[in-house]
C-alpha cells in the first residue's frame, strides 16, 4: 500500500481550516473589537453566513481546475451518474435507517447533533436553509472526500477513513460517549458518498446526493416545525 506524505500533508492543513476558520475569524473580529455575542441576532447571522461563504470560495479556488474539468464531465453524464449511483445511495440511506431503528432501542432521543440542527432551523431557518443544504455538502465534500482521495492508493482504506471522519465530525457535539454508536448511521453515507466519488472521479456526483439527502431532512424539519407550531 503505497501512502502519499505530501498528500496527507495537504490533507490535514484543508481539514484544519475547515474545522478552525470559523473559530480564528472570531477571534480576529474579537481582537477587532467586535463582541459577536452582543450582536443582535441579524448581524451574527450575517457574519456566520459570509464565514461559510469565504470558506467555499477558498476551497473553489484551491481546487478551481479539478472543479471546472469535473462540472464539464457532469454536464455530458449527469443522467448516467444519478442512475448509475442512485442504488448505492438507497443502499446507504437504508443501513443508516436500520442503524438508526437498532440504536433506538438501546439509546434514547436522537443524537445532539440532530438536535442542535433541529433548534437552529427554528431559530434561524434561512440559514439552516443554505448551511445544510448548500454549505455543508460543498465544504464536507471537498474536505473529506476530494482532499482524502489522492492520499492513499487502496480503495477499501480510502473509502473507510473518509466515512468514518466524515462521521466522526457529526459527533463533535456530543454530550457523552454513548452517542458514538451514532457513528454508524453517519458514516455510512460518508462511505457511500466516498465509493461515488472514488468509481465516478467526479466530486459533484456525491456532492448532488449530499445536496439532495440534507435538502429532503430539511424539508422534514421544516414541515415538522410548521406542522407542529
Amino acid at each position: 500500500m503505497k501512502i502519499k506524505i505530501k498528500e496527507i500533508i495537504k490533507f490535514i492543513l484543508i481539514f484544519l481550516l475547515y474545522l478552525l476558520y470559523s473559530d480564528i475569524i472570531i477571534i480576529i473580529l474579537t481582537k477587532l473589537g467586535v463582541n459577536i455575542k452582543v450582536l443582535p441576532n441579524n448581524l451574527k447571522i450575517a457574519i456566520m453566513f459570509l464565514i461559510n461563504l469565504s470558506l467555499m470560495i477558498m476551497l473553489f479556488i484551491f481546487y478551481s481546475k479539478s472543479i471546472k474539468e469535473n462540472l464539464k464531465d457532469l454536464k455530458f453524464n449527469f443522467k448516467s451518474y444519478i442512475k448509475d449511483n442512485f442504488k448505492y445511495y438507497v443502499i446507504g440511506l437504508l443501513i443508516m435507517i436500520i442503524s438508526n431503528i437498532i440504536i433506538s432501542f438501546f439509546v434514547e432521543g436522537n443524537s445532539t447533533n440532530e438536535t442542535l440542527i433541529r433548534e437552529y432551523i427554528n431559530i434561524m431557518p434561512i440559514y439552516m436553509i443554505f448551511s445544510s443544504c448548500i454549505y455543508a455538502p460543498f465544504t464536507e465534500e471537498m474536505v473529506f472526500r476530494k482532499s482524502l482521495r489522492n492520499c492513499f492508493n487502496n480503495k477499501v482504506l480510502y473509502i473507510l477513513l473518509s466515512g468514518l471522519i466524515f462521521g466522526s465530525m457529526h459527533l463533535l457535539s456530543a454530550s457523552n460517549l454513548v452517542e458514538l454508536v451514532f457513528l454508524i448511521p453517519y458514516s455510512s453515507l460518508g462511505c457511500v458518498f466516498a465509493y461515488m466519488y472514488y468509481k465516478t472521479n467526479n466530486i459533484f456526483v456525491p456532492m448532488t446526493f449530499h445536496m439532495v439527502h440534507n435538502t429532503i431532512i430539511v424539508i422534514n424539519y421544516l414541515l415538522m416545525l410548521i406542522i407542529g407550531g
